[in-house]
């Protein structure tokens, strides 16, 4: 993706874990949990990832340094390029 810039494409790359915070995971749906919550319980294989879950409050402080902050950043990427041109493509990749 190193390329993309050199071409005109804007890139946003989030290099967290998502073990550390899932930014692709909505925020109202709870704080843990499996693969629907922002900070995952259990990895893939279903094996606990803490033996302590972390408290809600440093879940909320991962979401206001992690998440919150590449969601405004997206959300200000987005709204330059509707401002710029008439359709943006988003793309995700792993």
């Amino acid at each position: 993706m190193i390329f993309l810039p050199g071409l005109g494409f804007t890139v946003l790359e989030n290099n967290l874990n998502r073990y550390l915070i899932d930014p692709n995971r909505d925020p109202n749906e709870g704080l843990t949990g499996d693969y629907y919550h922002l900070v995952y319980a259990k990895n893939t294989f279903g094996h606990a990832l803490y033996q302590t879950p972390p408290s809600s409050w440093k879940i909320n402080r991962r979401r206001d340094q992690f998440y919150q902050p590449y969601h405004q950043q997206l959300q200000k990427l987005l709204s330059i390029k509707k401002d710029t041109f008439r359709n943006c493509l988003v793309s995700f990749e792993k």
